[in-house]
């Protein structure tokens, strides 16, 4: 109890001249304590793993800007494109989340031959392939710029190899990964453009098909109906039969007039009945197809309506298809050109160079931390004594 008290009692005494006195008594262990502090956190600093760390920024990924045909395929499960996903940091989330592919983490480790650097060189596999992904960082900024950034640690006593070595490593990493970015994204729209090529081919041949088979059927139908020039056609007839109709009229008329001043027996009212009964007769082979029995391209006026509906209805289903072949074509020379060309998917804005300073350990800092460290633990201890041992005095007189 009276331990308690006596350390109770000295507690109270805790005043700063105090404690300036207790630690002016023990300065040379304090120095000592400090020293060593100082002199361990400053070879720490030096010995311990160093971390190298680069980075490189991409251009967010352009708005593609094919169109018709092209853009509905890839928006659909037709082709291989990921699509359109909105703005550009949706596209660059797109292009983030390649980066944190399986494929391209083996791609970037074949690259950079990661497994003789020391920090991958014990693991494989899919712990390879974590190890990889932890070793970078990304950020997309507002405007949907991507920053690859990598950071890679020395071995414990780096020398001046080790450190280039970590440096080089750390800007391989970051390029390459780009690199296989752009090589992922630059097959996906190859393959993007090569399946709907083959797919607008496939559509291309059945609508070549159907062209063939109404091309024929229209053929046969104009065979069958005597059909040249349907427009031309009618208007001819319709142009004879009233040339007919007309000429029929003026004979009636002389019919008439000659009736009422000749004798029904003349030579000249049988003449007129005559000549009114072949125009009669030339008006009805007018009406019912061709003035002659062999005329090979004469219709019935009757049936002109009905034969322009049919025949205009294959003209029509003949010019849709034409016009569909036509787009298709423009759309298969697009998409073949997009197979074939060889253009950076990838917009590099920075490329990643290998850090000629290290990012950690900051030795005078760590140095300076550890100096403050070392001179508080060895005043609490000092102190920590002179409270235990009682020797805290009210009334000290300072040197």
């Amino acid at each position: 109890m009276s331990n308690s008290g006596n350390s109770s009692s000295n507690l109270d005494l805790l005043t700063l001249s105090n404690i300036w006195h207790a630690a002016w008594l023990k300065r040379l262990p304090l120095l000592i304590i400090l020293l060593v502090g100082t002199v361990g956190a400053f070879v720490y600093a030096r010995i311990m793993p160093e971390t190298y760390s680069t980075w490189a920024t991409v251009m967010p990924p352009e708005q593609e800007s094919k169109g018709g045909l092209s853009s509905i395929l890839s928006s659909s499960s037709i082709g291989l494109d990921l699509g359109e996903l909105g703005g550009g940091g949706e596209r660059s989330r797109r292009f983030v989340d390649i980066l944190k592919s399986r494929t391209l983490c083996e791609a970037v480790a074949s690259r950079c031959n990661v497994r003789e650097f020391h920090e991958f060189a014990t693991i494989s596999g899919q712990q390879l392939v974590e190890a990889l992904r932890a070793a970078y960082v990304y950020d997309i900024n507002n405007t949907g710029l991507i920053v690859v950034m990598s950071a890679l640690e020395t071995p414990w006593f780096p020398d001046s190899t080790e450190q280039r070595r970590t440096a080089e490593m750390a800007a391989c990493l970051v390029n390459s990964a780009i690199e296989v970015l752009d090589s992922l994204n630059h097959a996906k729209n190859v393959s993007s453009a090569r399946n709907t090529r083959r797919y607008i081919e496939r559509y291309m041949s059945q609508t070549r098909a159907e062209l063939d088979s109404i091309q024929a059927e229209l053929e046969v139908f104009r065979r069958d109906n005597k059909i040249l020039a349907l427009d031309e056609q009618a208007t001819a007839i319709v142009q004879n039969a009233v040339a007919i109709g007309t000429m029929i009229a003026e004979t009636q008329l002389e019919l008439e007039v000659a009736r009422q001043q000749l004798d029904a027996a003349t030579p000249r009212v049988r003449e007129l009945e005559q000549q009114l009964n072949t125009l009669k007769e030339q008006y009805r082979r007018i009406q019912s197809g061709g003035l002659v029995d062999d005329d090979a391209f004469s219709i019935a006026l009757d049936d002109i309506p009905s034969l322009s509906r049919t025949y205009f209805d294959f003209e029509r289903e003949i010019k849709v298809r034409e016009k569909i072949q036509a787009f298709l074509e423009t759309q298969r020379a697009q998409e073949a050109i997009q197979e074939e060309r060889d253009v950076s998917t990838v917009q590099v804005l920075d490329d990643a160079i290998a850090p000629e300073k290290k990012t950690s350990p900051r030795v005078a800092l760590m140095t300076a931390f550890g100096g403050i460290v070392s001179l508080l633990l060895g005043l609490t201890f000092i102190i920590g004594q002179a409270v235990r041992k009682g020797t805290i005095t009210k009334d000290i007189d300072l040197v």
